[in-house]
């Protein structure tokens, strides 16, 4: 998914969205809580206000590993909001230009990235409507709000419906320096770039960008117009480069060794200090590098980008200025991809073919079960009413257990237990819905 930036048939120099930050902070915040204990000044600087209970800084010295779980946890999502700004010295640099959340399910071991951009119309606290990203700009402006990230976790998680746990912030003149402290990163440049609307620092003028496809050794610099550039690709082709480049400097950091070079943890600690902000407590520091670092390579990731374009859910408008609103008029269409990111995935890769039958004695509830089950991702190959009314929902599972995950889900969201059964003779449907007259709507 993706959406344009254009205004009008004249292409304007602007700040790309900034996806990267956020990743690479998350990365290099995980890499200096593993050798925190070192530079301590570093990580008080990280450190936003102290949480309520965490006491003091210094306390994590003598049991660095806590057996308490990270807010969310629990109840299987941690959700973090991270945050992409300019900094101090450049132009609207309190802007939150990325705006991402990240929600880790530790037990099923996935991650899901839903990107919101920035020129979303919202409702700001003490502001009134409003592009998402001014939540940022105003909180900063504002102390007494809580500040930048405070506000924009609030409006996010009105927008979502989803509770923000926590956040991460991080500048662009921070990556570009933790890149050159690694000396530089080796990327396979898949598809050759030429971009001659990459806005130069002042945001006024350009600084064309190009590179060819192939081996490439990128400096910071280099490195950061690569995961910005947008003229010539798309926002899936932008996405991916900023996975690999993720890749790249995990790959980097690796090879040179860091932990066992004290000078180098310095370095990274002190750019961390000075580009890097989040209200994970000391103690969350750990249990989030334990939960990040177990069994890193099996998770699976997936990516959102809400957007505009056929199929969307976000339209664009001009109403005194460049919107981004839903199509729907309402967040709902949101809120709904946002609570599903991680079982959509799961659903669309096993394709079951359902069926559902509405037995409850009530026909017209079956136009609306359908359409909110195809809103989940699920695949209805066939539906209709039934003859009889029954008491009892069932779900009937057809495939052999060759459909795990959707009988799981199917299960959890009729709140039933699935009964595997044989395949109809010459059905092709996987699993059947019946739906009894105990059916109640969410």
């Amino acid at each position: 998914m993706h959406y344009s930036v254009y205004t009008s048939d004249r292409p304007v120099a602007r700040k790309p969205r900034r996806f990267i930050w956020w990743v690479l902070g998350l990365s290099f915040f995980a890499l200096l809580a593993w050798f925190a204990v070192g530079p301590i000044v570093a990580l008080r600087k990280i450190q936003g206000p102290a949480t309520e209970g965490d006491g003091s800084f210094f306390s994590f010295l003598g049991n660095i590993v806590s057996d308490r779980q990270l807010k969310g946890e629990a109840d299987g999502r941690i959700n973090i909001l991270l945050l992409g700004v300019g900094g101090k010295d450049h132009p609207g640099g309190t802007l939150a230009d990325t705006i991402q959340l990240v929600s880790i399910n530790p037990a099923t071991k996935q991650v899901a990235l839903l990107s919101i951009p920035r020129d979303l119309r919202v409702t700001i606290p003490g502001a009134g409507t409003n592009k998402i990203n001014y939540a940022h700009a105003y909180g900063e402006l504002n102390p007494k709000t809580g500040g930048g990230p405070a506000v924009t976790k609030q409006v996010v998680s009105q927008v979502l419906d989803q509770p923000i746990h926590y956040y991460l912030r991080m500048d662009f003149d921070g990556f570009e320096k933790l890149v050159d402290a690694l000396g530089g990163v080796d990327i396979t440049v898949e598809k050759a770039i030429n971009d001659p609307f990459y806005p130069a620092p002042d945001m006024i003028r350009y600084d064309p960008f190009s590179i060819t496809a192939g081996e490439h050794h990128m400096d910071g610099k280099t490195a950061l117009k690569y995961v910005r550039s947008r003229e010539t690709t798309s926002d899936f082709d932008r996405s991916h480069r900023q996975q690999q480049m993720l890749e790249a400097i995990k790959k980097k950091a690796l090879t040179i060794n860091i932990l066992a070079n004290p000078k180098k943890v310095n370095e990274i600690a002190g750019i961390m200090g000075n580009h890097v902000r989040t209200d994970f407590a000391t103690w969350e520091i750990a249990r989030f590098l334990e939960i990040a670092t177990r069994d890193i390579g099996s998770y699976s990731v997936v990516n959102r980008v809400l957007s505009s374009g056929a199929g969307e859910p976000l339209v664009s408008v001009n109403e005194g200025g460049y919107y981004l609103v839903p199509r729907t008029g309402n967040f709902k269409e949101i809120q709904r991809i946002a609570r599903e990111i991680f079982t959509e995935p799961l659903l669309k890769e096993e394709a079951a073919r359902i069926e559902v039958v509405n037995a409850s004695g009530k026909s017209a509830i079956l136009a609306e079960i359908v359409t909110g089950l195809k809103n989940e991702g699920y695949l209805i190959a066939a539906s209709r009413n039934g003859k009889d009314t029954i008491q009892k929902t069932t779900v009937y599972d057809y495939s052999g257990g060759e459909k795990p995950d959707t009988a799981k889900l199917l299960g959890e969201r009729f709140r039933v237990t699935v009964e595997a059964q044989e395949r109809p003779s010459g059905s092709t449907i996987d699993f059947t819905v019946v739906i009894g007259s105990d059916y109640q709507e969410e």
